[in-house]
């Protein structure tokens, strides 16, 4: 926080106050950003802090880089100012911001990797498929800008019968915890970085998601799907399926579901997988029916 910051709450405390701010995109020459998990809210996030009075943004952004990095950054490129609701944030500690952040892109910089420790737990280089999910939730619109700024470095999107199928990004998370009765945060958190889970969307809202695993003996498997209450019996789960199937590397696309699911199994039917075992020791009561499909 900078003295201007601190001398601002001691005055007025914890109330919403505009927030001018600058961050660093560092770029690597493989297209990798590096980001910093910051230790008040555990997330993950650019570098940079608010402007102090007078000083010029711009040297702000790089004031922030060398103290939160230890990195000097030899140029920047301007890349857009961030504000509205979406960039309303309240810090752990209670103190409330309405932020206009100014971003910057670095690709050329000096310096060796030295965490401020008081602030910054790690900093690592992410490349934009194995983004984490727990992003600082300010920095989720600059982040989901800069991933749409670069559609090259992210698989394509498909569009099926006027929904658009895609691989799930990190500013996904709360869109498909919205819809994840199953309250699997952790699995879909994982998979989200690992570039294993995707979803379906009509417009800005995700209608459904699926995790595609890749080490099932070899062969892909259907880990997890949910489709929205609201858009069941749309055809969004088939249409989840058919684009999975379509993703498939291996000849064979496998995935499960407890016997008593009799929707599930239904759709499966219809997608046309058929039933190759079961075990009966997962759940109490409930066999796992397993099933495959022939991709190829």
């Amino acid at each position: 926080m900078t003295e201007y910051m601190k001398n601002l709450r001691k005055a007025i405390g914890h109330a919403p106050i505009l927030q001018c701010g600058a961050c660093v995109i560092i770029v690597n020459k493989s297209g990798e950003l590096l980001l910093q998990k910051r230790r008040d809210n555990n997330c993950w996030g650019f570098h940079g802090g608010s402007v102090e009075l007078d000083e010029v943004v711009e040297e702000a952004a790089k004031r922030e880089l060398f103290e939160e990095t230890g990195l000097i950054a030899d140029s920047l490129e301007f890349f857009g100012v961030f504000s509205g609701a979406d960039m309303h944030y309240v810090y752990p500690n209670g103190d409330e911001v309405s932020n206009v952040d100014h971003a910057y892109i670095c690709r050329s910089w000096s310096g060796e990797l030295n965490p401020e420790l008081s602030e910054v737990g790690e900093l690592r280089f992410f490349g934009l498929n194995e983004l984490p999910a727990n992003i600082s939730p300010p920095q989720v619109k600059i982040l989901n800008e800069y991933i749409n700024r670069h559609p090259d470095a992210v698989p394509p999107k498909k569009e099926i019968a006027g929904f658009l199928f895609r691989r799930a990004t990190c500013a996904d998370v709360d869109g498909i915890r919205h819809i994840d009765y199953l309250h699997r945060h952790e699995l879909i958190d994982k998979a989200i970085r690992s570039g294993t889970c995707y979803v379906a969307e009509e417009g800005p809202r995700i209608t459904g998601f699926a995790i595609l695993d890749e080490s099932f003996f070899g062969y892909a498997f259907v880990e997890l799907l949910i489709v929205d209450l609201e858009y069941r019996r749309r055809g969004v789960g088939a249409l989840l399926l058919e684009y999975l199937i379509r993703l498939c590397k291996t000849e064979k696309l496998f995935t499960s579901t407890n016997e008593s699911n009799t929707p599930m199994r239904k759709l499966l039917n219809k997608a046309g997988f058929i039933p190759c075992g079961q075990v009966d020791a997962l759940d109490d009561n409930d066999l796992e029916i397993f099933y495959v499909i022939k991709t190829r």
